[in-house]
């Protein structure tokens, strides 16, 4: 962005790249009625910067992938091009598809659900399953989840075995869920989504910082990856 109302852009950048500016300052003595040459300052300053990666990540090779399916089980396997997080979610085929933002959200949730499982309590978790009902197609998964009691907690916990969250910090190292609770003979999508890591500030840069939007990770557009089994 713009420092100062004098600054200019330069015309072709690529995202996601590293730049060195080069500037050269020199004075306005010439412009005197003196006929005097400017005096250019004898070294530039270099500003070291990086352009903001604007691309989501992609899948690597051919994941994202369902595996060993059982009659009530499958594993779930994600692997991307860059650093970043894979969200996931398995639903009744039946049901209307999620959005790559909602399924973020529900994984996201589901994750948050299976880390806290052991302490937490009936009513957050209530609140926490509750909050994953936010997505199309996802409501019915934690609908029953009422303000407390362990109908709740079973609510949260079952639908937490169905959707997640992995980080992958290693380009194109896969990670796997393993996903139960599943009905048998019964026709299921998993739908997947992915981000990756934003876009931070870049130490060697000199009074030059990311926009709040080039800050945040990058996700995925729709349509979100599905892979259909049974």
């Amino acid at each position: 962005e713009e420092l100062e109302p004098r600054c200019r852009r330069c015309p072709v950048l690529r995202p996601g790249t590293s730049y060195i500016a080069h500037i050269a300052v020199e004075d306005d003595n010439g412009a005197s009625a003196y006929h005097r040459a400017n005096n250019l300052a004898p070294a530039t300053t270099l500003l070291r910067f990086r352009t903001a990666d604007a691309a989501p990540p992609q899948w690597a090779g051919s994941y994202p992938a369902v595996a060993d399916i059982q009659p009530t089980a499958a594993t779930l396997r994600v692997a991307l091009t860059e650093p970043g997080t894979a969200y996931f979610v398995v639903l009744p085929a039946s049901q209307t598809a999620p959005s790559p933002n909602s399924i973020r959200t529900i994984g996201a949730t589901a994750a948050a659900v299976a880390a806290a499982a052991a302490s937490t309590s009936a009513a957050a978790a209530a609140t926490l399953a509750a909050a994953v009902a936010v997505g199309a197609g996802a409501e019915s998964a934690a609908a029953t989840a009422t303000a407390a009691g362990n109908a709740a907690v079973a609510t949260a916990a079952a639908f937490a075995s169905k959707a997640g969250a992995l980080s992958l910090p290693t380009v194109g190292l896969s990670a796997r869920f393993h996903v139960t609770g599943l009905t048998d003979r019964t026709a299921f999508v998993a739908y997947f989504a992915a981000e990756d890591l934003g876009n931070d500030d870049n130490s060697g840069a000199v009074g030059w910082r990311y926009s709040a939007a080039a800050a945040k990770p990058n996700l995925q557009p729709a349509p979100a990856a599905a892979i259909p089994f049974t």
